[in-house]
């Protein structure tokens, strides 16, 4: 792939950068979040000087999907050599589009598991394909995201695939915001009540591992670094890129998603908790993965506290080219799965059944409905006194 175009990228300002109002944007047409830094024009109106875009993983899958037509070298249908995560990274990288966007914004990168292998945990394991760790593999996809990505890191194929490289990191934007990076997959523990996919992963009446503070998504390293960037950030905003859903989502009684915080949740009660007694403010997790827009309210204790203890605020995006909850609904009723949905196949099934019952019409009026009722209830599930915004 030859090289984008070289362009003019911000760099963080030597001078404090004390705009006011500071707005973070999303765009639906990207899985990248826009940050801009917005100066007062003092009745001019306002303009964008700096735009930051913040990636927060997935930029490919592992597994090519049909409708993309990605061969790989090796012939298998997900990608195990190094030839095998270069081509990915070497045919989604050379969208004309993508470039663009790198010639003319500075982009802060980060990964979650599908530069590796869908859902995995420490020790380099991918559970859709072994319980068994296989540290080539994953150091392999390492140095391939080391070699196609934007970040300032090094990385060191003489070492482990857990000390290779580190991507956890801060950046600092005057004194208007810090913004924290966390990986949350090269030393998470493996999920709390099992490696099945319906019933354990998804859709899960959970299990006491998940309150153990032990049961870690960030690693004991990782965790006393964040704590410490977060309790002596100076800035007025403090932004963490957060990979997966922070915020409980339960449906019917479940947990839907234990490859999220939930199932985590007691490291998550201790981050928050910790950050609440250090009193920090104007914090705000950005999320990815579920393909959807939430924007949710951060409490140490939910459903026991009100809307005005809240400690922090967690808006998720959606994506650019993966399916997202309307299309999942609709991708069912119409018995045509993508392999880009944000569920399982499986859950995706079950929870369709549970929100609508058997379908035999593929009217929109029933998607639209399906859609509604799965909205309507997730508020209740997780015993919510605010809306917890749904939207495809």
């Amino acid at each position: 792939m030859s090289a984008a175009p070289a362009g003019s990228k911000p760099s963080p300002p030597r001078v404090p950068c004390s705009f006011r109002p500071f707005r973070i944007r999303f765009l639906r047409r990207l899985h990248e979040r826009l940050l801009p830094c917005i100066p007062n024009a003092g009745g001019g109106g306002t303009g964008f000087r700096h735009h930051i875009y913040e990636s927060v993983g997935d930029p490919q899958y592992q597994s090519p999907l049909p409708d993309r037509q990605i061969h790989l070298p090796s012939g298998k249908s997900k990608a195990f050599t190094l030839e095998d995560y270069r081509k990915l990274y070497q045919t989604y990288r050379s969208d004309p589009d993508l470039q663009r966007l790198h010639e003319r914004h500075a982009v802060i990168a980060i990964w979650d598991d599908h530069e590796f292998a869908n859902d995995t945990y420490f020790p380099a394991v991918a559970p859709d394909d072994s319980l068994e760790s296989d540290p080539p593999r994953r150091l392999t996809a390492n140095r391939v995201w080391f070699e196609h990505m934007p970040a300032r890191v090094t990385f060191d194929e003489t070492q482990s695939f857990d000390r290779s490289i580190r991507i956890y990191r801060s950046f600092t934007w005057g004194d208007l915001a810090e913004f924290v990076l966390t990986d949350q997959r090269l030393y998470r523990s493996a999920h709390p009540c099992g490696e099945k996919v319906l019933g354990e992963r998804y859709l899960s009446t959970g299990c006491p591992r998940m309150n153990d503070p032990d049961q870690t998504m960030l690693g004991k390293d990782q965790k006393s670094w964040f704590l410490d960037r977060m309790t002596s950030a100076t800035a007025l905003w403090k932004i963490w890129a957060n990979k997966v859903q922070f915020t409980p989502l339960k449906l019917f009684g479940q947990y839907l998603n234990l490859d999220a915080w939930d199932g985590y949740a007691g490291e998550r009660r201790q981050l928050t908790k910790a950050l609440k007694k250090a009193g920090i403010r104007n914090w705000i997790a950005i999320t990815g993965d579920l393909h959807t827009f939430e924007a949710n309210l951060i409490h140490e204790d939910y459903g026991n506290t009100s809307d005005e203890q809240t400690v922090g605020v967690e808006l998720m995006v959606g994506s650019v080219t993966s399916s997202n909850l309307n299309e999942m609904v609709q991708q069912t009723i119409r018995g045509s799965i993508s392999g880009s949905n944000p569920l399982p196949l499986s859950a995706i099934k079950q929870i369709l059944a549970d929100v609508y019952g058997p379908v035999s019409s593929l009217s929109e009026d029933i998607m639209d409905k399906a859609i509604r009722q799965l909205s309507d209830k997730i508020p209740g599930s997780n015993g919510l006194t605010a809306p917890h915004t749904v939207t495809p």
